[in-house]
């Protein structure tokens, strides 16, 4: 009886998983300015810190405003079930500028990130939430140009956790430490998440109408944070890789090794003598080619 139980609930949870769609992903409402704060007038989405602003026309469009500076925060997020082992499109549109000088970039690493997580509520709180391990990072991009247009990014994530949310923000290393002036925004538009099956043509890329190669990269996602001990994973559509190398902030290099898992996903672990910090994780193709990617190790 418990063994026909399990497999009924599995099933509901399959069906309903495949069959749900992301709610407003066009972000449109009634209002602007704080709008997303409870109660918020972008149905669907709720502030998951700080003060993530409405923007935009509500008699043509609106879309979210998500800034950092020395005294304000914001991020916002929608409910959405991701089931591990599945394969999800994801799509947006995004601009994204900051006004820090090239040496702030390097110390602050303004980004922009969406993860999956759960347990979130809608909070005005200026303090970002806990991201426990369950939460993984689907999408990270440093922000380096005083200026932006919007891009079209696509890109296909697959989770090795389940979670029940997806999250926007941006995030930089220090914001009490940020010039009282210092601005990084983010600015996000017209979300889709699908579920892909085998028969469906994979994006691997993202994509933009622009000239631009801000957020063009052929590596889809590194589970983060890395857990000591545990296999860490690597998605990507180029699996060719020559070495990976670890480094941290003081510029100090470890040769990491790694296993082809299929054609999609790479394979490694980090030893117990890693130090919990945050690195760079460069990964050198055999073409030459080389992708960086920003990693907590925990």
């Amino acid at each position: 009886m418990r063994t026909t139980l399990f497999f009924a609930t599995f099933l509901l949870t399959t069906i309903l998983a495949g069959a749900q769609t992301l709610k407003n992903g066009k972000l449109s409402g009634n209002c602007t300015g704080n709008g997303f704060s409870a109660p918020s007038c972008i149905e669907g989405w709720a502030a998951s810190h700080g003060t993530p602003m409405v923007m935009g026309n509500i008699n043509s469009n609106t879309w979210a405003g998500l800034s950092i500076t020395q005294e304000n925060s914001g991020g916002i997020f929608t409910n959405y079930n991701f089931i591990v082992g599945k394969k999800y499109e994801i799509s947006f549109k995004v601009k994204a500028f900051t006004n820090l000088n090239s040496e702030e970039i390097k110390i602050q690493n303004p980004s922009v990130n969406i993860r999956t997580i759960s347990g979130l509520s809608s909070n005005s709180k200026e303090n970002m939430p806990k991201i426990d391990e369950t939460s993984e990072i689907v999408w990270t991009n440093t922000i380096s140009k005083s200026k932006s247009f919007w891009q079209v990014v696509r890109f296909t994530f697959i989770p090795i956790q389940n979670n029940s949310q997806l999250w926007f923000y941006p995030s930089v290393e220090n914001q009490l430490s940020l010039d009282v002036n210092n601005m990084v925004q983010m600015e996000i538009d017209d979300i889709h998440v699908q579920i892909l099956n085998e028969n469906n043509l994979v994006h691997f890329q993202n994509t933009s109408n622009s000239i631009s190669d801000d957020f063009v990269e052929s590596v889809v996602v590194v589970s983060n944070p890395i857990y000591k001990g545990h296999v860490s994973k690597i998605f990507t559509n180029d699996i060719n890789l020559k070495e990976i190398t670890l480094i941290d902030l003081s510029g100090n290099t470890k040769n990491i090794n790694f296993t082809i898992a299929n054609k999609e996903t790479i394979n490694f672990i980090l030893d117990e003598t890693t130090a919990p910090n945050i690195y760079t994780l460069q990964m050198t193709h055999k073409n030459g080619k080389i992708i960086t990617k920003k990693i907590i190790v925990q």
